[in-house]
C-alpha cells in the first residue's frame, strides 16, 4: 500500500469515526447522568484531578485512586480550552476515544497483515472491534477504565508483536510504549482492568515463549514493554497503591458481601450469550412491564436480529478450520475461550469455579464485574479471527464471481462487501444512531437531556463567590432525580466544580461519620429542631439549595410547606434562579474552615444548650458516646483564651495558618472529613499582615508533623490537632498522600518528555522491518523451495 493511499485510508477511517458523536448527541443536549459525570466546567474539573484530595464532595473525600483518569478529563479541558460548546467539547471527547479505538484496532489488523496488505480485511477487523453490542454499555456512560482496557488492548498486543518479531527495535518499543501508556491510563481507575490488560499480554508473551526459538528475546521484551509501561502509569500507580496499602488491601468479597452482586451480574451471561457479546443485566431488567433498556427488544424476541447474532461467533471461530492454524489465530482462540469462561462470571457451566477463584486466589477479588472486564476479550479474539474465515471464503467465492460477471467483477464485489458491511450496521443501530444513551420508562431519567438555563445562571453565581462554606441540597435524596430527566449519584452543582456540596450520599455497606453526621442533619431539619442552625454551623453550611426541580413523588413539596417557616428563622433568601432558591444560613452560626477552640462539648449537649455565637465559634465537639477519642485533651488542658488565626488555602491538599497570640494550649479545628494522613507542620513565621508566603502546590514539606499523638476527630467529622506552641508562628496543613502523586508525575513525565524526544529525534531511522512469524503467510508449495541465489549464481543453478 503506498504511502499516499495509507494517508487516505486513515484520513477516511478518522473522518467515519469522528463523524458518529454527531448523530449522538442532538444541538443544545449533553450526555450526562448516571455514571456519565460530564463536567460543566471541563477545565476547573480538568485541574482539580491533580489533587489526591476532593474538598466539594460531602466533607471531604480521599481521590488517591483517581488519578488515572487524567488523560480522559484532559481531552475534554483541551477542547473547552478552545472555547467550543459543552456539546461540541462532548462530541469530540467522543469522537477522540472512538477514533482510538479504531485506529487502535487498525494498527493491530495491519501488524497482523503486513504479509499480503487487503484493505477491506482489515476495515472488516476495525468495523466488528469498533462497533458490537459489548460497547453498548461503555458508550452509555463513557466508561473510563473500559475505554482504556478497550484502547489499549490493540495497540499493546500490536506493539508487543512488532518487538517479538523483531520488526521494532527495543528502544523503539520503550518510546512507543509510554506515550501509549499514559493515552490508556484510565484502566487504572480499577484495578481489574488494568489486570486483565496484563493477563492479555501475559498470554500473548507466553503463546510467544512457546512458538518461537529465541527465548531470551521474549523475555528482553517482556522487561522492556514492563518497564516503560509502569514509568508511563506511575503517576497514577504509586498514588494507588500507597491508598490500597493504606486501606489494608483489597477487601474480600465476603468482607463486601458481594457475592449477590457478582450474581446479578452473572444472571444472564449463559456461554450462548456471552459469545455473542450480549450478557448485560440492563437489556433484560424490566419494572412494571416497561424494559429498562429499549433496543434490547430487538436482540431478545426479532428473530432477524437473534439469527444475526450468531454470525459473528460462527465466523470467527471458523477461522480455525483453515488451514495451517496461525499463531496469532491460536492466540485469539485462546483470548476468547477465557474470556467466554470468565465473563461468564457465577453462571453455569463454570460460574462454580469462577466463584472458588474469587474465594481461594489471592487477587482474584479484582474481578466482581465479570462480564464487563472480561468480554473486550472476546471481541478481540473475533476481530482478529474474522479476516482469517473471511479471506478464505473470498478465495472460494471470487473465481465464481469471475466466471459470472467478467465485466462487472469489481462492482459486484464491492457491493457484496457493501451489503454485508450495511447489514452489520443495522444489526449495531443502538451504537449508529446513539439509542445507547436513550432510556426506557422504567429506567425514571434519561442520559441525553438538555439542561435548564438557570443550572448554568446558578453555578456562575456561585463562581463569582469563592468561599469555604458549603452548600447543603433538599430535599434530601441519595439519588438525583429531577423533572428534567437529569438523574445520578452525583449532585449537579459539582459538575460545575464550584463549592462543597453536602447531600444524602448514596448509601454505602459502612457509612462513614460524615454520612452519619449528615443523616442526622438533615432529621433535625426536617424536624424543624431549635438546634438546627447549630447543627448547620457545625457543618460549615454556608447555604441550603432547595430545588423544586424534584418530581411530584419527592418530598419537595413537604420541604416547602412545613420547613419554609422554621427555616426562615436562621436562613435568608439570597437568589433565586429559576427552580432553585439558595438560602443563607445565619453567618454568625456558622464556624470557620480552620478555628481554634477552647470549649469542648458534646453533640447531645450542643443541642440543648445552643451557646451563643461568640461561645460557639471556640467550641469543639469532641465527645463521641459520651467518651473522648484518642488523644483529645481534656477541657483543663485548654488556655482560657484562643489565638488570632488566619488561614490561607493553597490548595484541595494544603492550607496556610497563621497563628498569632498563642498564649497556651488550644484545639485546631480543620473542617475536612478526619484522615490520619491529614498532617500538622510548623513553618517560619512570616512577615506582612495582608497576604500569607507563596507555596508550591505542589511541593513536599520536609518538617515532621505536630502533635501526631494528638490528632483527632472533632465536630463529628473534622480533623482537630492539640496545639501546645505559644507566640507567633505560621502552621501548615497537608494532605500527605499528595506528595505520592507528585513524585509519581514527575517520573511519569520525565519518561513521557523522554519517550517524545526520542520519537522525533531518532524515530524515523526505527522503521518497522519487513513481517515476521505473526503475519506470515504459507507459501505455494511449489514455491517453499525457493532460496535466494548466492551472490554470482542464477537461481535453480
Amino acid at each position: 500500500m503506498t504511502l499516499r493511499r495509507r494517508v487516505l485510508v486513515l484520513a477516511g477511517l478518522i473522518g467515519v469515526l469522528g463523524a458518529v458523536p454527531w448523530i449522538w448527541v442532538d444541538d443544545g443536549h449533553l450526555v450526562n447522568g448516571g455514571d456519565t459525570n460530564f463536567p460543566l466546567d471541563p477545565t476547573a474539573f480538568f485541574g482539580e484531578r491533580f489533587f489526591a484530595w476532593i474538598s466539594d464532595w460531602n466533607t471531604g473525600v480521599d481521590s488517591s485512586a483517581l488519578f488515572a483518569n487524567i488523560p480522559y478529563h484532559g481531552v475534554q479541558a483541551v477542547f473547552h480550552g478552545l472555547g467550543l460548546s459543552l456539546a461540541n467539547v462532548e462530541r469530540l471527547s467522543f469522537a477522540f476515544w472512538l477514533i482510538a479505538v479504531g485506529l487502535s484496532m487498525y494498527f493491530l489488523a495491519s501488524v497482523l497483515d503486513r504479509g499480503v496488505p487487503r484493505l477491506w480485511l482489515r476495515l472488516s477487523a476495525v468495523l466488528v472491534y469498533s462497533a458490537n453490542t459489548y460497547l453498548f454499555n461503555t458508550w452509555e456512560n463513557a466508561k473510563v477504565a473500559n475505554l482504556g482496557l478497550y484502547v489499549g488492548l490493540p495497540l499493546f498486543v500490536g506493539l508487543l508483536m512488532l518487538a517479538l518479531e523483531r520488526r521494532i527495535r527495543l528502544r523503539l518499543l520503550a518510546a512507543l510504549v509510554v506515550p501509549a501508556g499514559v493515552l490508556c491510563a484510565g484502566v487504572g481507575l480499577n484495578p481489574a482492568y488494568a489486570a486483565a490488560l496484563g493477563l492479555a499480554l501475559g498470554i500473548l508473551a507466553v503463546f510467544s515463549f512457546a512458538r518461537l526459538g529465541d527465548r531470551g528475546h521474549v523475555a528482553r521484551v517482556a522487561v522492556v514493554f514492563s518497564g516503560a509501561y509502569a514509568l508511563a502509569n506511575m503517576f497514577w500507580a504509586v498514588p494507588m497503591a500507597m491508598y490500597l496499602a493504606g486501606f489494608g488491601g483489597v477487601p474480600s468479597i465476603a468482607q463486601l458481601n458481594a457475592t449477590n452482586w457478582i450474581d446479578g451480574l452473572s444472571r444472564h451471561t449463559s456461554i450462548l450469550n456471552v459469545s455473542r457479546l450480549i450478557g448485560s443485566w440492563e437489556w433484560f431488567e424490566v419494572d412494571r412491564g416497561k424494559p429498562y433498556v429499549p433496543y434490547a427488544a430487538s436482540y431478545l424476541d426479532n428473530p432477524a436480529f437473534i439469527v444475526f447474532s450468531f454470525a459473528l461467533p460462527v465466523l470467527a471461530w471458523a477461522a480455525l478450520t483453515v488451514r495451517p492454524v496461525r499463531l496469532q489465530s491460536w492466540y485469539a482462540a485462546a483470548l476468547g475461550a477465557l474470556g467466554i469462561f470468565f465473563a461468564g462470571g457465577s453462571h453455569p457451566p463454570f460460574g462454580g469455579a469462577y466463584v472458588w477463584l474469587m474465594n481461594h486466589v489471592p487477587g482474584f477479588d479484582l474481578f466482581r464485574s465479570p462480564w464487563y472486564i472480561f468480554s473486550p476479550f472476546i471481541a478481540l479474539a473475533y476481530a482478529i479471527l474474522l479476516p482469517t474465515t473471511l479471506a478464505r471464503a473470498w478465495a472460494l467465492l471470487r473465481p465464481r464471481l469471475r466466471q459470472t460477471f467478467p465485466r462487472r467483477y469489481a462492482a459486484v464485489a464491492a457491493a457484496v462487501g457493501v451489503t454485508l458491511a450495511g447489514a452489520y450496521l443495522v444489526y449495531v443501530y443502538p451504537l449508529v444512531r446513539g439509542e445507547v444513551h436513550d432510556r426506557g420508562e422504567a429506567a425514571a431519567s434519561t442520559l441525553e437531556l438538555r439542561f435548564p438555563p438557570y443550572v448554568f445562571a446558578a453555578g456562575e453565581w456561585l463562581r463569582q463567590r469563592p468561599d469555604s462554606g458549603r452548600i447543603m441540597l433538599l430535599p434530601r435524596a441519595r439519588t438525583e432525580n429531577l423533572d428534567w430527566e437529569y438523574g445520578g449519584i452525583f449532585p449537579v452543582i459539582n459538575l460545575f466544580a464550584e463549592g462543597p456540596v453536602v447531600h444524602q450520599a448514596y448509601e454505602s455497606i459502612s457509612p462513614t461519620p460524615t454520612d452519619r453526621l449528615t443523616t442526622r442533619v438533615y432529621e433535625r431539619l426536617y424536624a424543624g429542631s431549635p438546634s438546627t442552625p447549630y447543627l448547620l454551623g457545625l457543618m460549615n453550611i454556608r447555604y441550603l439549595n432547595i430545588r423544586h426541580d424534584a418530581p411530584p413523588q419527592t418530598e419537595t413539596g413537604y420541604v416547602v410547606r412545613n420547613l419554609g417557616r422554621k427555616v426562615r428563622r436562621f436562613a435568608r433568601l439570597e437568589r433565586r434562579f429559576g427552580k432553585w432558591e439558595f438560602l443563607r444560613v445565619d453567618p454568625r452560626l456558622r464556624l470557620p474552615q480552620v478555628y481554634a477552640a477552647n470549649r469542648l462539648s458534646s453533640l447531645g449537649v450542643v443541642e440543648r444548650w445552643r451557646p451563643a455565637p461568640s461561645t460557639w465559634r471556640r467550641t469543639a465537639v469532641v465527645s463521641e458516646g459520651g467518651r473522648l477519642p484518642p488523644g483529645a485533651p481534656s477541657q483543663g488542658e485548654l488556655a482560657r483564651t484562643t489565638p488570632r488565626l488566619r488561614f490561607e488555602r493553597v490548595n484541595s491538599t494544603r492550607f496556610r495558618v497563621r497563628v498569632r497570640g498563642a498564649k497556651g494550649p488550644y484545639v485546631l479545628v480543620f473542617g475536612q472529613t478526619f484522615d490520619p494522613e491529614w498532617k500538622l507542620y510548623r513553618a517560619p513565621a512570616s512577615s506582612g499582615e495582608r497576604t500569607l508566603p507563596g507555596l508550591g502546590s505542589l511541593g513536599a514539606w520536609r518538617q515532621p508533623p505536630l502533635a501526631e499523638d494528638g490528632h483527632f476527630r472533632v465536630n463529628g467529622y473534622a480533623n482537630g490537632w492539640l496545639v501546645k506552641s505559644t507566640g507567633d508562628y505560621d502552621l501548615l496543613i497537608e494532605y500527605r498522600p499528595q506528595r505520592f502523586f507528585v513524585a509519581g508525575l514527575g517520573i511519569s513525565t520525565i519518561a513521557l518528555t523522554a519517550a517524545l524526544g526520542f520519537l522525533l529525534l531518532a524515530g524515523a531511522k526505527l522503521l518497522p522491518r519487513p513481517a515476521g512469524a505473526y503475519a506470515r503467510l504459507p507459501l505455494p508449495a511449489p514455491l517453499r523451495d525457493v532460496r535466494r541465489a548466492p551472490p554470482g549464481q542464477k537461481a535453480g543453478s
